[in-house]
């Protein structure tokens, strides 16, 4: 039922509907999500994996991608997994307050870092969750198995099935409620949020009247008009992230958990709480299901919604070379490798995509050796060696900038540099070598300049 493989990190994709975090839409915003709420925490796990490697007897969990991809989702792990990819990429923290820190990692322990990892295989997520309840404790300052917060049990419950009002109340507010700051949202998806408060006060009888909310066969009902339901909801849950009261005659002093510790304190903070609430209400409407894809409107989307870039970042970039990027190339082989590059989806055909970069990369330097009649060149058999003489020549005749030659000097000063010639090599020979898309497409980032200079000189050479 469950086996144990080895799989390469480049193969496995962090879970979006990781309950450490509310669900995310990609890959990207996962990432970011993880890096938001546990910070340093990240650094201090990456750095005892760099040193000590990954547990013998607490491997990652993973199930088979449902694309057919051939990838694997870490459903157990997605923190060890994401420090590892940070190790290797620290261009995916770019931006954040770990992105130097990571660098600093990478740099020093770049030979330490495992790429390939044994992972345990599990027939569904559903199966893995018995396994995964048992495990979470707490320890060693975010080095150790990290505690799930209350906001984290409430998604593992309702994911397996139960049910829990105050989950779909915060999923609610978090999808209608209008003028939340991206701050303030923040606050309420991270680990620090009281789920506990929050249960406690959308349980309480008095919230429930006032806000007209019964539970009714497992869902959470209303007939309040939702644009007022919203805005109520709303007072509560910020009142629970920002520990300050939001409304009636105590609003602006700090909530504590001892003002609701109690039936009877509950009830009269809800009653002074939402009493400024009472009077616009209005009359009831039909019934209706009060969770977080009831959408008043589109207010969350478009809040969320950011103007697409013409050009996409590396990362949403689905191709190896950015589909604007034009190069002078003869008509053949070459070309069409060149036109193939620019089409073939990077995470899809990885495999298919990492050779043929390396192919156009060699057959790159064979034009130039030729263009440039280097006879010492020719003679050379290792791509290293040919890149290595072309680089010096280029340098010497100052046709490429030293800015545009340093990527090539960091792929052959350290062999086991993913941007290395002998990783290319490995991602065709090896068995075990799998190809990291993201890093295969900021090889390709890095080393555009190089090529556009390259077939610049060529040209130039030839028309002379």
């Amino acid at each position: 039922m469950f086996e144990q493989e080895k799989i390469s990190i480049g193969n496995l994709l962090l879970d979006t509907s990781n309950y450490r975090i509310p669900k995310q839409k990609n890959q990207k915003d996962t990432m970011t999500a993880i890096i938001a709420e546990q910070k340093r925490k990240l650094v201090a796990l990456a750095e005892d994996i760099a040193k000590h490697g990954l547990s013998p007897f607490d491997l990652p969990m993973v199930v088979a991608d449902s694309d057919g991809s051939g990838n694997y989702v870490v459903v157990e792990g997605n923190r060890r997994i994401a420090a590892i990819m940070l190790l290797l990429n620290p261009e995916r923290a770019e931006g954040t307050e770990l992105e130097a820190p990571f660098k600093r990692l990478s740099n020093k322990h770049i030979g330490a870092i495992p790429k390939v990892i044994d992972c345990t295989v599990s027939p569904s997520k559903r199966d893995a969750l018995i396994w995964i309840n048992r495990k979470h404790g707490n320890g060693l300052d975010g080095a150790g198995t990290e505690k799930w917060s209350s906001s984290a049990i409430a998604r593992a419950e309702g994911d397996q099935g139960g049910f829990r009002a105050d989950l779909e109340v915060l999923n609610f507010v978090l999808s209608n409620a209008k003028g939340i700051s991206d701050e303030a949202r923040a606050r309420i998806e991270s680990a620090s949020f009281s789920m506990t408060n929050l249960q406690r006060l959308v349980t309480t009888k008095d919230l429930q009247q006032v806000a007209q909310l019964t539970i009714s066969n497992g869902e959470l009902m209303s007939n309040s008009a939702k644009d007022w339901l919203a805005d109520v909801l709303k007072t509560v849950v910020l009142t629970v992230s920002e520990k300050i009261i939001q409304s009636g005659p105590q609003k602006g002093n700090k909530f504590t958990e001892r003002e609701i510790d109690k039936a009877d304190r509950r009830s009269a903070f809800v009653t002074d709480l939402l009493q400024d609430k009472i009077e616009s209400r209005g009359g009831d409407v039909a019934p209706w299901k009060v969770t977080g894809t009831s959408n008043l409107s589109d207010v969350a989307a478009s809040q969320k919604k950011k103007r697409k870039p013409n050009t996409p970042t590396t990362t949403d970039r689905k191709n190896l070379i950015p589909r604007k990027f034009q190069l002078s190339l003869p008509s053949g082989k070459i070309n069409n490798i060149f036109d193939e590059l620019k089409k073939l989806d990077a995470m899809n055909h990885r495999y298919s995509v990492s050779v043929m970069f390396r192919v156009f990369l060699e057959l790159t330097i064979g034009e130039y050796i030729k263009s440039h009649q280097l006879e010492d060149a020719e003679k050379m058999d290792k791509l290293s060696s040919r890149l290595t003489y072309v680089k010096k020549h280029a340098e010497t005749e100052k046709l490429l900038e030293l800015e545009i030659i340093k990527p090539i000097n960091v792929m052959l000063s350290n062999p086991h540099h993913w941007l290395s010639t002998n990783t290319l090599n490995a991602y065709v020979h090896s068995p075990y070598m799998n190809p990291d898309p993201d890093q295969t497409k900021i090889a390709w980032d890095n080393l555009q300049a190089f090529f556009e200079g390259l077939w610049a000189s060529i040209n130039k050479d030839g028309q002379s």
